[in-house]
């Protein structure tokens, strides 16, 4: 039986760094799609935002996942040759008919666990901008919540490293809206992370959150204002700070990422 390998295509976007960093944290080895030995009895599993590969790959004797974090609506996986599609949202999973994959997360994608840095910042959104989600930002503003000058992996406004790591530690909670209203689904990686560094989410209703409801506090989007400044009461700080921890014990230590690769196999 050969190996478990992540391939990557060879852009790297900013907003699948997470993504990779689980991938390394987890100890499984990586390679890039135009690497895959297709004449192997390996299992490569690829993610990307790229739709070049629909095509397949009509000759492989190895076996091939696509872990679907994308969320298209023109595209009929079925069709694609020798690949098998993971989807790691229950709703989109169902409506694709893809096998329904969550994606566990990793203690070390928090850069510093142990440390406990004061709240400085009332959310965080780390988001593309869409209309929807100026839309949100509005309804943020008009509840006076104070916002963390982070965007999503940190690539327009150079955050990193150290500086993202500070800025998610001094946020009370993360904040999701949809990027498209059509996609009531929530990124992943947004769960991953937020998971490490034991960060509430609230977010926009979700079609269907599968495991992950019960760790996600959810509105409509006009009340998201309203719900995220209830939330940051002194008087609501232990069932937040529970809900972080929540969702660190069910992606960190119940549901890794490794786990959810290694069960689903």
């Amino acid at each position: 039986m050969g190996e478990i390998v992540f391939a990557h295509p060879r852009v790297n976007y900013g907003s699948y760094a997470d993504y990779r960093k689980l991938v390394e944290l987890s100890g499984y080895p990586a390679c890039y799609m135009d690497e895959m030995d297709l004449q192997s009895d390996n299992t490569y599993i690829f993610s990307t935002p790229d739709t070049y590969w629909l095509h397949g790959w009509p000759d492989a004797k190895c076996r091939i996942i696509y872990y679907c974090i994308e969320w298209y609506f023109d595209i009929d996986y079925s069709t694609i040759p020798c690949v098998e599609v993971w989807c790691a949202d229950k709703y989109w999973a169902e409506r694709i008919g893809a096998q329904y994959v969550p994606m566990g997360s990793h203690p070390a994608l928090n850069l510093h666990p142990d440390d406990m840095q004061e709240k400085r910042y009332d959310v965080c959104t780390l988001w593309a901008g869409s209309y929807n989600r100026y839309n949100a930002e509005g309804y943020l503003i008009e509840h006076n919540l104070t916002h963390s000058p982070l965007d999503w992996g940190g690539e327009r406004q150079g955050i990193h490293g150290e500086e993202r790591y500070n800025l998610l530690s001094q946020s009370r909670m993360m904040i999701a809206a949809h990027q498209n209203p059509e996609a009531r689904t929530l990124a992943p990686q947004r769960w991953a992370l937020a998971a490490a560094y034991k960060l509430p989410i609230v977010s926009e209703r979700l079609e269907d959150a599968g495991m992950l409801d019960e760790v996600t506090i959810q509105c409509d989007l006009e009340n998201i204002g309203a719900v995220a400044a209830n939330w940051k009461e002194p008087a609501n700080a232990g069932k937040l700070a529970a809900k972080g921890r929540a969702l660190y014990e069910l992606l960190c230590e119940q549901w890794t990422f490794r786990k959810g690769i290694e069960t689903n196999l």
